[in-house]
């Protein structure tokens, strides 16, 4: 496609986000005089690379996938009817579940860990001949197969380390992560969607548990830095959607904070509060609404819950209501004029690369 088809594409762009003419918005370099991207479907899969490019802001991105699903065809799969489609398949599920747990017990072991494994790698198989469609009600399908298949890897594990090597309690969690975290990340290196991004968060999270297992300061510590890592993944723009990992990460450690401090109280606290204070100063320059209320919740959270702790026997439950409350009234109005910032710095283009 040369200028002119690229010239429509800004065109298209520019009517979503408003523009009364088409220049400025999408900065090709100069010389640039083809198109990478077609208009139409092509065009939702590349917005992540042109907001990491600095081609246009992640609010504008939000504004051209609203006027495209708008002005899309009818899906080939009517929402009522995907709907419909899980549910069924949620019920055949739990029935299977029912008849299988009447017999369960009776079973022999390797019919116990066969199953979950048969069963995972049926779910990969369906969604690896659904992944490269362009029907969004089928890829969104495919991704409920893969995570399907990541949970199903997870119970193999868990069921081959309990009947296949008589393992405690430990080795069973153990197991379960590493079957999840070892189906979970080659299927998210192949197909870079949320629920995949889900199921290598989860697995990650369970072999900490399995690691650490009996020691709540040392999973939670395990929780918050895979938490932190994975932010930083998404900061860095290698763990896709950013959006999504940016929202997974800093849940991740804030769940840690919460588990550490079921051995200390005191350092699960500082590390939440630490946590959400760093969230919430990143959410600025990251311009990440989600990452900003999640910071400010757990601000406000782990802020009570210090109060509590240290001063609750001495000044008394009233006054530690009343403390909470002037403290959310300083996390509302910090939150406002944070929120308003990052607004702020969303609207306004961001500068071309060199």
């Amino acid at each position: 496609m040369g200028t002119k088809g690229c010239r429509g594409l800004e065109c298209r762009a520019g009517a979503a986000l408003g523009a009364s003419s088409c220049s400025g918005l999408i900065r090709r370099p100069a010389g640039d005089d083809h198109c990478a991207v077609r208009p139409g479907n092509g065009l939702p899969r590349h917005l992540d690379e042109w907001v990491r490019a600095s081609l246009i802001t992640e609010a504008q991105a939000d504004a051209i996938r609203a006027f495209e699903d708008r002005k899309a065809p009818r899906a080939s799969v009517a929402l009522i009817t995907e709907a419909l489609g899980y549910l069924g398949a949620a019920l055949a599920a739990a029935a299977a579940a029912v008849l299988v747990g009447r017999s369960w017990n009776d079973a022999s072991s390797g019919l116990r860990i066969l199953l979950p494994g048969a069963a995972s790698l049926v779910m990969m198989a369906a969604g690896w001949t659904l992944r490269r469609t362009e029907d969004a009600a089928i890829a969104r399908l495919a991704s409920v197969l893969w995570l399907l298949a990541a949970g199903l890897s997870g119970w193999f594990g868990g069921q081959l380390a309990f009947d296949g090597f008589d393992a405690s309690d430990r080795g069973v969690v153990l197991g379960v992560g590493i079957g999840v975290t070892v189906t979970a990340v080659p299927l998210y290196l192949l197909r870079r969607r949320t629920l995949q991004q889900l199921a290598v968060i989860a697995g990650l999270m369970i072999l900490a548990a399995g690691t650490f297992y009996g020691s709540a300061m040392s999973v939670g510590l395990g929780y918050a830095v895979i938490g932190l890592a994975w932010t930083a993944l998404g900061w860095m723009g290698r763990a896709e959607p950013r959006r999504v990992s940016l929202t997974l990460g800093p849940l991740a450690g804030l769940t840690g904070a919460v588990v550490a401090s079921g051995d200390k109280a005191n350092v699960g606290v500082w590390l939440g509060i630490a946590i959400s204070v760093a969230l919430v100063a990143s959410s600025v320059s990251l311009r990440h609404t989600a990452m900003l209320g999640l910071g400010v919740a757990g601000l406000f959270a782990f802020s009570v819950w210090a109060i509590a702790y240290y001063f609750g026997e001495t000044i008394g439950t009233p006054l530690v209501l009343l403390v909470a409350g002037v403290v959310l009234l300083a996390i509302a109005f910090v939150a406002a004029r944070l929120r308003g910032l990052t607004n702020k710095r969303a609207s306004t283009p961001p500068e071309p690369r060199n």
